[in-house]
């Protein structure tokens, strides 16, 4: 930014400078996009767009030749059970061109908008962050009952899933979380495996680049390699579904 008031003369609500620098009201933005169309220097950005199934399509058709029957479109976010209703046409839509779909959720939505989806999903990469529920309740806000609820009802579906769990030292890297999700993933005719995702700071960054305060209690650094090596280690001994690092 080179405080050079372009913005605050396409949004002077949100935008002004003071004593030589940008100042910007994030909690008034209605997102549409004006002050980062008039920042001649590139320092705005509009995060997020809106597109029509059309215009999706267009853009995975293009990457088609990579695909080779393995590859496809993934749906994520955010949480896509939140647009329910975009992201069902948007998979009807590439499986009716024979292209493969695949879903991340974090489960914390209506049963129906899952199993509505479901019917054009061939893969489901489902959150489990957190196997106590006190716990889960704790770090999330939300009880886990309706995550668990929804997974099963996948399972019972026929639908392929796929467990993915991410690791935050000091938070979840338990023993007792990974017989957790050992018992979990047990108790599922159609998981295809268990994949860990270990704790990476990179998301401070963003969270700095969206005006928000970082999380001071989360790790600076990325988790050591051999303390995953170590719970997957002990996972891969309580389950038989297959165990993998993400």
């Amino acid at each position: 930014c080179a405080a050079c008031g372009a913005c605050v003369q396409a949004c002077p609500a949100r935008h002004s400078i003071q004593n030589g620098q940008h100042i910007y009201d994030r909690a008034g933005c209605n997102g549409c996009g004006t002050c980062a169309e008039a920042c001649l220097f590139g320092a705005l950005e509009l995060a997020g767009y809106e597109m029509t199934i059309g215009e999706v399509m267009d853009t995975v058709r293009r990457d088609a030749p990579f695909y080779r029957g393995v590859g496809g479109l993934t749906i994520t976010g955010g949480e896509p059970t939140l647009q329910a209703d975009f992201a069902t046409a948007l998979a009807a839509a590439a499986r009716a061109e024979g292209i493969s779909v695949c879903v991340e959720t974090c489960g914390y939505c209506p049963e129906h908008a899952l199993l509505t989806l479901a019917a054009y999903t061939d893969l489901f990469l489902f959150d489990i962050k957190e196997t106590d529920a006190a716990r889960h309740k704790a770090y999330t806000g939300v009880d886990p009952a309706l995550i668990i609820a929804n997974l099963r009802a996948l399972d019972a579906a026929g639908q392929a899933t796929m467990l993915r769990c991410p690791i935050i030292p000091g938070f979840n890297d338990r023993l007792e979380h990974m017989e957790g999700i050992a018992n979990i993933a047990n108790t599922l005719s159609h998981a295809r495996g268990i994949e860990l995702m270990p704790y990476h700071p990179l998301g401070q960054g963003k969270a700095e680049r969206f005006g928000l305060t970082p999380n001071k209690s989360l790790p600076e650094h990325a988790m050591p390699r051999k303390d995953v090596e170590a719970l997957l280690t002990y996972l891969q001994t309580r389950t038989d579904v297959p165990v993998k690092v993400g």
